[in-house]
């Protein structure tokens, strides 16, 4: 599963959004999508959070981005798995 949303990186600074993936390995992993520094056109994806595990020994089946009103750098995360719980995670961009 894979959840887009703005926030990380200033679009200043080439920042385009964070990116959410979630799957059968149990990982929930929060990548910086960004421009490469370079000036060329290529786009640099990198991790910045991860959880192993993050449903016990269960698959994730899906994350999705709820930005609250504080916006993006208080960003929060649902997750949802196998083991039958829905998990909300709070993603503290830069704090």
């Amino acid at each position: 599963s894979l959840s887009w949303t703005t926030g990380g990186l200033p679009s200043e600074q080439g920042g385009l959004g964070l990116l959410a993936s979630a799957g059968g390995d149990g990982k929930v992993i929060v990548w910086q999508i960004s421009r490469s520094p370079d000036g060329e056109d290529g786009i640099r994806v990198e991790p910045i959070a991860a959880v192993r595990n993050a449903h016990g020994v269960s698959d994730v089946n899906s994350v999705h981005w709820c930005v609250r009103g504080d916006g993006p750098k208080g960003s929060m995360l649902a997750s949802c798995g196998d083991d039958g719980t829905v998990k909300v995670w709070r993603v503290a961009i830069g704090q």
